[in-house]
């Protein structure tokens, strides 16, 4: 009886030291994760994932993100292919519907589009679906996808009315006031010459390479010739008549011609600045004087090739 107490006591010591060897450190604790989806249980918002029971193939730490959390946008591989038929297995990895991959009544299909063809419906990966059998699983599809199905005809695009860059606008240069062609002001510009010119922030552009070249200043003499040509200088003293009152302004050369232009030059530049309608009541006044006002400038001879050819096309 005496000894009760001495082995009583023996047997708490044994346990105590027992579970103090078997007792994890606390080290370990924090480093537990339950589904071993590399995310420790601390920091995991779904300790206990559900997942596919290939987990050689496929590792669950491959496709969480970093709350533990299976991450749509790594399973997506997995969801739009045929090694995942199943509709359990698809719920697993979160697939979600899409236009090449659907199912219908608890089974997957694929829609492919093959060719000029709107698209077939196959049930496996080459079980191709006849399209006498097709028709309820299109229509789902088209319920899912209505915007793929849509005609041309039913789709209304609203096309901006397209811009007169052949309009007179009014712009100033150097203090004075000139029309020019609206598409010299605008952003692509004008192209003339197998380039393009523009008038922008108060300054003349070129652009070498169109499409794609760099926008540049513009030389000296090239301004002096795209003014020459496209640019009428605007006088207070002139009135000013608009081509919705039937009315046209009267441009007169406040500056003598530039060097090398002549007389001949400018009667060709004058005429290639009106419009065709213009031009065309012209015609028996060029034809008279085509060989008496021969141009001698690059100008004029540029000008006076336009002029025929505008006449020409007509």
């Amino acid at each position: 009886m005496k000894q009760t107490p001495i082995l009583l006591l023996f047997l708490t010591i044994g346990f105590g030291i027992l579970y103090w060897l078997l007792k994890p450190p606390s080290t370990q604790l924090s480093l537990i994760d339950t589904d071993y989806d590399g995310v420790i249980d601390a920091n995991d918002k779904e300790k206990n994932t559900d997942w596919l029971s290939d987990t050689s193939n496929y590792k669950l730490k491959d496709y969480v993100d970093v709350d533990g959390l299976i991450d749509r946008s790594k399973t997506k591989n997995l969801c739009d292919c045929w090694e995942f038929p199943d509709i359990s297995d698809r719920k697993i990895l979160k697939c979600e519907e899409n236009l090449n991959w659907f199912t219908y009544e608890g089974k997957l299909i694929e829609y492919r589009m093959e060719g000029l063809e709107l698209g077939r419906f196959y049930s496996d990966y080459g079980r191709l679906i006849a399209t006498r059998s097709d028709n309820d699983i299109e229509k789902k599809h088209e319920s899912l996808f209505p915007e793929h199905y849509a005609n041309e005809e039913d789709v209304i695009i609203n096309k901006p009315p397209v811009e007169n860059l052949n309009k007179l606008v009014t712009i100033s240069y150097k203090d004075k006031k000139y029309q020019l062609k609206k598409g010299f002001t605008t952003e692509k510009g004008f192209s003339f010459n197998n380039a393009n010119y523009r008038f922008k922030g108060n300054n003349w552009e070129i652009q070498i390479n169109p499409p794609h070249g760099a926008w540049t200043n513009s030389k000296e003499k090239d301004i002096k010739f795209l003014m020459m040509k496209f640019a009428t200088e605007i006088k207070e003293s002139e009135k000013i008549i608009n081509e919705k009152d039937k009315e046209k302004t009267v441009n007169k050369r406040e500056n003598p011609p530039a060097e090398g232009i002549s007389v001949e030059d400018l009667y060709w530049i004058d005429l290639d600045k009106l419009n065709d309608y213009d031009l065309i009541k012209k015609e028996a006044e060029i034809s008279n004087s085509g060989n008496k006002k021969i141009p001698t400038s690059h100008a004029g001879i540029a000008a006076r090739k336009s002029v025929k050819m505008r006449i020409k096309l007509r």
